[in-house]
């Protein structure tokens, strides 16, 4: 009897035992993947641009509209210039696979001020100023980004204040102009000599970009296409003790893909 029981028993935990054991755990999903937005800015006759984004999404092919987080930060664009941009949205957990628009959501409020100057732009009174918005707030960029499983993505968008900001007999109005930077790696760099108020021009037949100086002459421009530029400076120089606006233009600048073209000490004399 005690055999029986002590056999009854060990098959018992035999029982017990493999029940308790757990079937391995298979994942087969796929690891999620994360996206940046940030923007940067082409430069415009203005102090400060202020306005923030409320919400932002991205299309996915396949899965439609999909929303990230936007932090909703109020932030001057006009800042956003030479290679500087800020996050204004992101995801962790996108799919993967082709996504081709961005929409993004500004807030009503936009804030505009200028400094009162007499330059090489004209004549611009000082002032701080509520923009209305001509047309929709919600705005629509087509993109291209393939994002792989568990891979990262960088979206910048160039802000394009000066063509953004509309001016009509003292009021002014928002319609933002914003545009998909590609190749962040391919673009045109230099450092002018002889003055630091102005803006570089640069120009292939098919596009346009610009930048304004830093404190020390320098400059960058990134997002090109590829080809051979017009690069046109715009500046200020002192002519007999007096301020008068002057141009440089330097002919077929080469731009290739992936890199950055040097110029260099640009001399303006």
């Amino acid at each position: 009897m005690k055999t029986r029981m002590l056999l009854a028993a060990m098959v018992g935990g035999v029982l017990l035992f493999s029940a308790c054991e757990k079937e391995p755990v298979v994942n087969d999903q796929e690891p999620k993947s994360s996206m940046d937005i940030k923007m940067t800015d082409a430069p415009a006759n203005y102090d400060a641009l202020l306005l923030s984004v409320s919400k932002a999404e991205v299309y996915h092919e396949g899965n439609g509209w999909v929303e990230l987080a936007a932090n909703g930060e109020a932030f001057n664009v006009l800042e956003l210039n030479n290679g500087q941009n800020k996050k204004i949205a992101h995801s962790t957990t996108l799919d993967a696979g082709v996504y081709t628009k961005v929409r993004l959501e500004f807030k009503n409020e936009v804030y505009l001020t200028t400094m009162a100057s007499v330059g090489m732009f004209g004549t611009q009174s000082a002032g701080t100023f509520v923009l209305a918005w001509q047309g929709s707030n919600t705005i629509e960029i087509e993109i291209d980004e393939q994002l792989t499983a568990g891979g990262h993505a960088e979206v910048i968008l160039d802000f394009d204040a000066a063509k953004s900001v509309i001016e009509d007999a003292g009021n002014y109005y928002i319609k933002p102009v914003i545009r998909y930077v590609k190749n962040l790696d391919t673009g045109i760099d230099g450092q002018l000599e002889g003055s630091t108020q102005g803006m570089v021009i640069v120009n292939n037949g098919e596009m346009e970009a610009s930048a304004t100086f830093s404190s020390n002459g320098a400059f960058k421009l990134t997002g090109l296409n590829t080809g051979a530029y017009q690069v046109r400076i715009d500046y200020l120089a002192q002519v007999n003790g007096n301020l008068e606006y002057k141009q440089k233009t330097i002919d077929g600048v080469i731009v290739s893909e992936g890199q950055i073209t040097h110029m260099g000490v640009i001399s303006l004399e």
